[in-house]
């Protein structure tokens, strides 16, 4: 179950890459 959460995560944050770049990149990074 996690990692299907962990994977919607992922898309929605390659999505937002495609709009911010860098600030998507960073966020995900530094959630951890």
């Amino acid at each position: 179950m996690e990692i299907m959460m962990n994977l919607a995560v992922f898309l929605t944050v390659l999505q937002f890459q495609e709009s911010q770049g860098f600030f998507a990149t960073t966020l995900p990074f530094s959630h951890t």
